[in-house]
Order: C-alpha cells, then sequence, then structure tokens
C-alpha cells in the first residue's frame, strides 16, 4: 500500500464523522421546519380534513359493495404506501404504512395487513394492525421532508379545488333562484 492509498483510506474517518454530523443537522433543520409549518397551518387543518378509512371488507359476489370502518377523527394522509401485492393473478394481499395529521397537529403511523381476491364466492379485506404516535423527528426520519410535504401540500391543495368546485355549484344554483325569482315576478 502507498503513501496516497492511506491518507484516502485514514480520510474516511473525517468524511464519516462529517457525514453523521451533517445527518444529525439536517434532520434537526428538516423537524423545525416541518413543526413550524405544522404550527402555521394548524388552524387550515380541520378545514381541509376528510374521513380516514382503517378497514374494509368487501363481499366475494359480483356487485358487492366495500363496507368501510372509519377512523374516530377526521385527518390529512400525508404518506401513503398502502399496497396491493399481487400472489398470482386471482388474489394476494394488502400491506404498508401511511402517515397521517390529525386536527391538533400530531401524526400517526399506521400499518395495515389484509387479502383480496378476484374469486367469485372469496371476500377482500383489510384492517389496520397498529396506530401509534409519532413525532415529527420520528417522520422526517423515516420518509424524509420532502415526502412528507408533498404530501401535506397535496391534501392541502386537493381540499381547495374540492371547495373551489362546491363555490361554483352553489353559484349556480344561487342564479338559478334568481331565474325563478325573476320569473315569478314577471309573471
Amino acid at each position: 500500500m502507498n503513501e496516497k492509498n492511506f491518507s484516502e483510506v485514514e480520510d474516511l474517518g473525517i468524511l464519516t464523522a462529517q457525514a453523521r454530523d451533517l445527518r444529525k443537522e439536517v434532520i434537526n433543520q428538516e423537524t423545525q421546519a416541518l413543526e413550524a409549518i405544522v404550527e402555521r397551518i394548524k388552524p387550515l387543518i380541520p378545514l381541509a380534513a376528510h374521513e380516514i378509512v382503517v378497514g374494509s371488507h368487501k363481499a366475494g359476489y359480483q356487485f358487492a359493495r366495500a363496507e368501510e370502518r372509519l377512523h374516530d377523527q377526521k385527518g390529512l394522509i400525508v404518506v401513503d404506501h398502502f399496497i396491493r401485492e399481487n400472489v398470482d393473478r386471482l388474489g394476494g394481499t394488502f400491506s404498508g404504512e401511511r402517515a397521517v395529521l390529525f386536527k391538533g397537529g400530531s401524526f400517526v403511523l399506521q400499518k395495515r395487513e389484509g387479502e383480496w381476491s378476484n374469486l367469485e364466492g372469496e371476500s377482500s379485506r383489510w384492517a389496520m394492525i397498529e396506530e401509534k404516535d409519532v413525532p415529527p423527528r420520528a417522520l422526517i426520519m423515516k420518509f424524509g421532508l420532502d415526502q412528507v410535504l408533498t404530501g401535506l401540500f397535496d391534501e392541502l391543495q386537493g381540499a381547495r379545488e374540492s371547495l373551489k368546485l362546491d363555490i361554483e355549484a352553489l353559484q349556480k344554483r344561487l342564479e338559478e333562484v334568481e331565474k325563478i325569482r325573476k320569473a315569478i315576478e314577471e309573471a
């Protein structure tokens, strides 16, 4: 081993320490940023929150509708890693996890399990097998700030778009009422 190779190897320890310290600093900064954002949008969360499905069962006949169980709180799904895996074309499993932000500004991590089937007479079902509170730091360490914020802002934007459609529909209804009122006055 020559002198150049040895100095590069010694440098590995320094680089490892730098990376570790930088990783800590990034996680600290991202955690503070997420906490500040959640605090800022906390009044908006109840306005954008929606029902959170925590279980589903679908009977195994052709026109069956899924029966869903809902969480007792509304929230925003900020990370959704629920997946449907194929064992074969006829059936498989549901699994995965997701992070939900509730109106008080707290996060939970939910895990699910279940089975699905395309065979007539066989039902499909999934349920939450675990739900635990998770602090923002743990969420950042697991998913990263970018993924959490992308999901959060997608949920807020979806609520915004839905409200815009509601307002448009309500304005059309008011226009119809006005037409009716004019027709009555002219009659």
